[in-house]
């Protein structure tokens, strides 16, 4: 195809209806004589950018026969010759750069341009006419265009379904939303509701089959053993009904991922019922219960994990989060409707200090303290409104950065004594600032048990023993923010050390409730330490050799992962010892030591287990980490100065550890199957948290203005939202399955 294009934007009428065989008037087969009286006639002007630098007449003519010469089936080489010559007044140039497109095309693209229009610059609101040739300059038939804006409307829809924010498919289809784009281009394609439907749809199939896949990949390499493990929450939406979301937590490809799995209406709360539905979850999802090696929920629903044969295990997120809210008298319990060790002054300190913050939430009262911020050099924050009623953590965002401000309060309160909320005494500012350090220590608990990328699944206890031994009665001690200190040009809180006895006696209280709820909570069932958490840690190369744990729980450790070793092994592998042997200390690769096994004395004798588990040990202890992480370990002087939580938990021990460990023999001759079975377990999630955000997730979907919305068209627009770092992962490793659902895809959305 050979475009002409006038030097304002607009493309030859004739040429236009030459590529497309049609009148764009009547929308009949083109004939040239004819659509030269409509032109005259003025008919066809709504075609032209510029109806005041419309070429004569005789232009027009002289701009036909060319084109009509260069549209013909002529070679290119003489459709070039063309460029440069002057037609009837008329100057053929060659095209911009910028309006050539990226794609390569066999012929060269000529502009038509007049003497007459070299001076008149002024921009005009581009046609019809105008927007369809911004993608025939480009080289594109309409087949290519139609192909295009297909894939134009799937990322609309990428948008819509992918995006956090509150997003309606009349948002999607309206005038704003479509002149935005066509903004940047004038061609940007309409989407309208069947479109959106029909993508959804075949996204959701492509998700599917993704994640049968990878189900299916994790069931060859563990041979038929579980390797997953299950969650689920329950939530009520805006239209009143009861929905459950089902997680599924699995390592695939070296990645620990946590994917949605379902979000169904759920028609009761009994443990039958959630049980039926978490069976009908797996079996669309071509999952079943010998894929999963434990689960995790509600404390509430604990039991489901009964009814289907797991463990009873809760979440830990809940467990740290009623810790802070029973330390500051948020959470309340009751005998026989009687409240059981009220704890009135903290009830009340907390409301002072909410009405206090929500007295600048309001005009001009902000700036004012910003303003007795700059004259007593304190930093000038804004203070976060509670509004989150169901977790503690949000007192602590409300609690801080009143600390941190809390000089240029106090001043502004003396020069406001007559507004009654602004009256905190000094005292309370004390009390609050020790109220703020219990709730972090309780913070930094809940976040870390919700780190399911860090492999976290046999922390439980180390992460226990830290906030028991923070809220120590006699040993432990909390960062307390420095009141006296808090300055403009410190960008983070400073905070100093501070044991029970050196608070006041609200803030003891506070911490010694603190202290008796974590003890409670780490005794109370579903939080202890159950079988999962001991192959977990047993499994976990950061914590089992490292005297990261006490010898009672390594024993313990020890007994489950033989056990489910004997399992795991259907039969006794041959695993002879490699043929280097060990000399003048330990041999490393990959930084990672070589292990070695003694030779069985038998042909059909198995391996003893206890030097199977001394070489896993040792090799906990010699694993040179700074060595495997050079970057992020390299502020650490030594190895033994590694700590578990801060150093270790976040490096990525499965494909820089575990990766090598399995796909290397040499390093694998010492350790059996044990880095193998290790991936069933260490990425087990020691909370829920997952499903409580396809909570929210369904929220902002389902809005207060959208309570009709289908149940099936909300359980997969939430499931690919949650999954969209999944999808992602997918599409650029495994392009052969999206391949098939990319050619429906297209092909659903053309026009």
């Amino acid at each position: 195809m050979c475009i002409f294009r006038v030097d304002d934007g607009t493309i030859c009428s004739h040429f236009f209806c030459f590529s497309t065989k049609k009148n764009p008037v009547t929308g009949d087969k083109f004939d040239p004589d004819a659509f030269d009286a409509q032109f005259e006639t003025g008919k066809f002007s709504a075609h032209l950018a510029k109806e005041h630098s419309v070429l004569s007449k005789r232009k027009r003519l002289n701009c036909k026969e060319a084109i009509e010469a260069v549209a013909s089936n002529q070679p290119s080489a003489k459709r070039v010759k063309l460029v440069g010559q002057k037609i009837g007044g008329v100057t053929m140039t060659p095209p911009s750069k910028s309006s050539r497109s990226s794609e390569t095309h066999s012929e060269t693209p000529i502009d038509i341009k007049s003497d007459d229009d070299e001076a008149d610059t002024e921009k005009q609101p581009k046609s019809e006419l105008e927007k369809l040739s911004s993608w025939l300059v480009r080289g594109l038939n309409q087949d290519q265009i139609k192909v295009r804006r297909a894939k134009q409307r799937a990322k609309i829809m990428c948008f819509y379904v992918y995006s956090d924010q509150k997003i309606t498919g009349t948002m999607l289809t309206g005038a704003e939303f479509r002149d935005m784009l066509c903004e940047g281009d004038p061609n940007y394609a309409k989407l309208d509701e069947r479109q959106a439907q029909a993508w959804v749809e075949l996204e959701y199939e492509l998700g599917k089959a993704f994640f049968q896949y990878a189900t299916q990949q994790n069931r060859e390499l563990h041979e038929g053993n579980p390797f997953a493990q299950d969650q689920h929450d329950c939530v009520t939406l805006k239209n009143h009904k009861k929905y459950s979301a089902h997680g599924l937590q699995m390592i695939f490809e070296y990645i620990n991922w946590t994917l949605c799995m379902g979000f169904k209406p759920c028609p009761g709360g009994l443990a039958p019922q959630v049980k039926a539905q978490c069976e009908g979850v797996w079996s669309a999802m071509t999952v079943s219960r010998s894929d999963f090696c434990s689960k995790i929920q509600d404390f509430a629903d604990l039991a489901v994990a009964r009814e289907l044969g797991f463990e009873e295990e809760g979440c830990q997120m809940h467990s740290g989060d009623k810790v802070g809210s029973w330390a500051i008298g948020k959470l309340t319990k009751s005998k026989n409707k009687v409240p059981v060790e009220p704890f009135p002054d903290g009830v009340a300190l907390m409301s002072d200090l909410g009405e206090f913050a929500k007295h600048y939430s309001y005009g001009t009262r902000l700036a004012e303290l910003h303003n007795c911020c700059d004259v007593v050099d304190s930093p000038k924050l804004k203070i976060t409104i509670d509004h989150n009623t169901t977790r503690v953590n949000s007192k602590g965002r409300l609690l801080l950065p009143m600390m941190r401000m809390n000089k240029g309060l106090k001043l502004h309160r003396d020069q406001n004594k007559d507004i009654k909320a602004l009256q905190i005494t000094d005292e309370k500012f004390v009390q609050g600032a020790e109220f703020e350090a219990v709730l972090d220590t309780t913070r930094k608990y809940t976040t870390l048990v919700q780190h399911e990328s860090a492999c976290n699944g046999g922390y439980k206890a180390k992460l226990f023993e830290i906030l028991e031994r923070s809220l120590d009665p006699f040993s432990g001690f909390v960062n307390v923010v420095d009141l006296e200190n808090q300055t403009q040009k410190v960008k983070q809180a400073l905070r100093k050390r501070r044991t029970r006895d050196q608070m006041t006696p609200v803030g003891r209280i506070c911490f010694d409730r603190g202290s008796q709820e974590a003890h409670r909570r780490q005794e109370l069932h579903g939080s202890k330490m159950c079988t999962r958490d001991f192959l977990a840690a047993g499994f976990d190369l950061r914590l089992i050799g490292r005297d990261e744990l006490p010898a009672a729980t390594i024993a313990k450790c020890k007994a489950a992962v033989e056990e489910k070793y004997a399992a795991y092994v259907a039969t006794n592998d041959d695993m002879s010892d490699d043929e280097s042997q060990q000399e003048n200390g330990t041999k490393f690769k990959h930084g990672i030591p070589i292990m070695h096994l003694p030779k069985a004395t038998g042909v059909n004798e198995s391996i003893d287990f206890n030097a199977l588990w001394e070489n896993w040990l040792s090799l906990s202890k010699k694993v040179c980490w700074k060595d495997l992480f050079p970057e992020k370990l390299q502020k650490v002087n030594r190895e033994e100065d590694l700590d578990s939580i801060d150093d270790l938990m976040e490096l990525d021990v499965l494909r820089m550890v575990y990766k090598t460990l399995i796909e290397d023999e040499t390093l694998s001759a010492g350790v059996g199957k044990l880095p193998k079975i290790a991936l069933c377990y260490i990425g087990n999630n020691l909370a829920s948290s997952y499903c409580e955000r396809v909570n929210s997730c369904a929220k902002l979907v389902m809005t207060h203005d959208r309570t009709v919305l289908n149940d099936a068209h909300l359980e997969k627009v939430c499931w690919l939202r949650m999954n969209r770092s999944f999808m992602t992962y997918m599409k650029v490793n495994h392009k052969d399955i999206a391949q098939k659902w990319k050619q429906e895809m297209v092909s659903a959305l053309l026009e």
